[in-house]
């Protein structure tokens, strides 16, 4: 089974700021199938590696897929291919 990884960094925005990070992993029709983080996180650079299963831990048909990433009210989109 392939692997996709997103690399995240968090800008420093000062000791006090921690806003939530999510990153979900969506379908074309828009059917959130994955939650990879939904957390505070601390500045830095983040690995994270998403193994093509959904929420419920199984395998997503091969297609076309979306990382959205939110901090703070921005987003953030990457496509996703899996085979």
């Amino acid at each position: 089974m392939a692997v996709t990884e997103v690399k995240v960094s968090r800008d420093r925005m000062g000791r006090s700021m921690r806003p939530p990070v999510s990153i979900h992993v969506y379908s074309l029709a828009g059917r959130r199938v994955r939650t990879l983080v939904n957390e505070p996180l601390q500045p830095g650079y983040y690995d994270l590696a998403w193994d093509g299963l959904d929420d419920r831990g199984r395998t997503v048909a091969p297609g076309v897929y979306f990382a959205a990433l939110t901090v703070g009210g921005q987003r953030l989109m990457q496509r996703l291919i899996v085979r």
